[in-house]
């Protein structure tokens, strides 16, 4: 069921109980040479289109927020940013329209690293409120971090931001944006241990930087492996630990 396709009395007569409202949070932002901007809700778009395919009578597709904590990016052109309390804000106000509409469960898919911290707290902030209610947040990599490290080819570091998991699930749904002849790696990783890693594989500590001061382009990663077979065996893997996961959360398991 997506929301933006029904009327509302088609949206009044849901089953509540058994109903996930899914929502994903993502941002608008460069992505390296070969990437466009809209790859984070791009990805995240077509990743919930296919949930609906997979689990249409459990899910309630929210339109997809493409505004997300973007100010490390903000070194190149055209990338978009909001602040971290606006998209707590944000992602508050998308919940509470929802609880207000009698569902009780509700996911936030996140598609952009840097918004983890202010979707954590939105969904502190909805539960504190809203007692009896389920509200999760979910990075859609994270979820399907063994299955996605299973299929992946680069060794660590090549999974990061416009690397080969991107690149690929891009490639696979929208191949004309994708600008092969510019992708190459990029991207270094600090001296420090506790600092290094990348998409799947996250570093002990964080420690905000700008991508100009690690990056030549904008990319972390290596997207010259990435090919569209590849993204679409990512995609397979992520929607189907995500209708799982959607699965636990109607059923009370989660």
């Amino acid at each position: 069921m997506i929301l933006d396709h029904m009327t509302w009395p088609e949206i009044d007569a849901i089953d509540r109980d058994g109903t996930v409202a899914v929502g994903c949070i993502a941002a608008t932002e460069q992505h390296s040479h070969h990437l466009p901007l809209a790859t984070d809700h791009i990805i995240g778009s077509a990743i919930l289109q296919r949930l609906h395919e997979a689990a249409a009578d459990r899910v309630l597709v929210l339109p997809t927020v493409w505004l997300g904590v973007s100010s490390a990016h903000m070194g190149f052109a055209g990338s978009l940013t909001t602040s971290p309390r606006h998209l707590i804000d944000t992602a508050c106000d998308l919940g509470e329209s929802v609880l207000r509409h009698g569902f009780k469960k509700v996911l936030f898919v996140n598609s952009h690293d840097d918004n983890q911290p202010a979707l954590t707290v939105a969904v502190q902030d909805l539960a504190d409120r809203h007692e009896g209610a389920t509200i999760v947040a979910a990075n859609y990599w994270t979820i399907a971090a063994r299955d996605l490290n299973d299929l992946r080819e680069s060794p660590p570091g090549g999974i990061g931001h416009a690397g080969e998991l991107e690149t690929s699930i891009v490639l696979a749904i929208a191949p004309d944006l994708v600008h092969m002849d510019r992708a190459e790696p990029d991207g270094s990783q600090p001296a420090s241990s506790f600092s290094q890693g990348e998409m799947l594989l996250p570093p002990k500590v964080t420690v905000p930087r700008p991508f100009s001061a690690f990056t030549t382009h904008g990319g972390f990663g290596d997207p010259t492996l990435a090919t569209a077979e590849k993204g679409e065996r990512f995609l397979d893997a992520i929607v189907r630990r995500l209708a799982a996961l959607c699965e636990d959360i109607a059923a009370g398991r989660v």
